[in-house]
């Protein structure tokens, strides 16, 4: 079957991704892709030739995704009515944060600590943008602030899980 289990190659032995793909049962077509190192700290899947539509790429098991109701805090997210994209943002911050004791390390260690993206950019960057189709950044910007103070910082300062 083209469909394999991981397959690693000289680059990718000791990267805690491929062990982490394989403990979690996620299989891939390694005649199709392979995992490379993309820039220092980082690692992508790219494909080895040319992708035919309906082709299978990987097998990836629902249990193996992060998601607000896998994080090890899906039970406060659901009591505090976080879903969506917020629920999600505020599960992949808390597992990053717990390091290595979260179940998604592995998968953590392929990407760069943070990217620099236009949310995070001043106001000067930001002017860069003007005229294309990103340029509504900044109300971006405004509702993360928003959703931070609204609901993150009341989570983390409520007692009740400060210990999780």
């Amino acid at each position: 079957s083209e469909h394999t289990h991981i397959t690693t190659t000289t680059t990718t032995t000791t990267h805690p991704l491929t062990g982490w793909l394989a403990d979690n049962g996620i299989t891939y077509n390694d005649r199709l892709l392979s995992i490379v190192g993309a820039v220092p700290g980082a690692m992508c899947i790219v494909a080895n030739e040319r992708v035919e539509s309906g082709a299978v790429l990987a097998t990836i098991p629902k249990e193996a995704c992060i998601t607000r109701c896998t994080t090890r805090i899906a039970e406060i997210l659901r009591d505090q009515g976080f879903s969506g994209g917020l629920g999600l943002v505020i599960a992949v911050w808390y597992e990053r944060g717990i390091g290595s004791e979260s179940r998604w390390a592995g998968y953590f260690a392929s990407m760069r600590e943070k990217e620099h993206l236009p949310v995070f950019w001043s106001e000067e960057e930001l002017a860069w943008l003007e005229g294309t189709e990103v340029s509504g950044v900044a109300e971006d910007v405004q509702d993360i602030v928003d959703d931070y103070e609204e609901h993150v910082v009341p989570l983390m300062e409520n007692e009740k899980y400060v210990e999780v």
